[in-house]
């Protein structure tokens, strides 16, 4: 699974308006996300990959798109990690 093109994805539907573009320099605030887009945003985020930011939505809005793939990458690994630790050996 490609986190960038999910992400891009995600934030293409939820944003406030028309994203043609989603540089990975530029933070949600500056592409136009507001308090409710960046909440939606959030729950669609953790309904796609199955995982809880363990950020508030003020930090999340201030992230840039490639903070945000960092982000959930690591959350991603985390859970693959905890997923095997609970396998019976």
């Amino acid at each position: 699974m490609d986190v960038a093109v999910e992400l891009r994805a995600i934030l293409k539907r939820e944003a406030t308006a028309g994203l043609m573009d989603i540089p990975p320099d530029k933070k949600l605030v500056e592409l136009g996300f507001d308090s409710i887009a960046v909440i939606e945003t959030v729950f669609a985020i953790e309904d796609k990959f199955a995982i809880q930011l363990e950020l508030n939505n003020e930090q999340i809005a201030a992230m840039t798109f490639q903070d945000l793939c960092d982000l959930v990458d690591r959350q991603l690994s985390v859970k693959a990690d905890e997923i095997a630790d609970a396998r019976p050996s």
